[in-house]
């Protein structure tokens, strides 16, 4: 097996490895991820709209975005 071969069978497999790690499970990650944080964010403001990405580069580091859309923060003065 020559050195180029070589190089491309690593390749495929690290494909194949990343493709594996964002399979369905991922996506039940992503909705349980989803539903704790709109209970968090809820203890500080009404959420209107909350999105979670979840995605994984070729070397199987995942990446989280949350966007969350409010329009009012909660009175806190009765805390302080």
């Amino acid at each position: 097996m020559g050195k180029h071969s070589k190089e491309m069978a690593v390749k495929r497999l690290k494909r194949v490895l990343t493709v594996d790690k964002v399979n369905p499970s991922s996506i039940k990650l992503g909705e349980i991820l989803k539903s704790d944080l709109v209970l968090l964010f809820n203890n500080y403001m009404d959420v209107k709209n909350l999105t979670v990405d979840i995605d994984f580069d070729q070397n199987g580091v995942c990446y989280i975005a949350v966007n969350a859309v409010s329009d009012k923060l909660k009175n806190f003065s009765v805390l302080l």
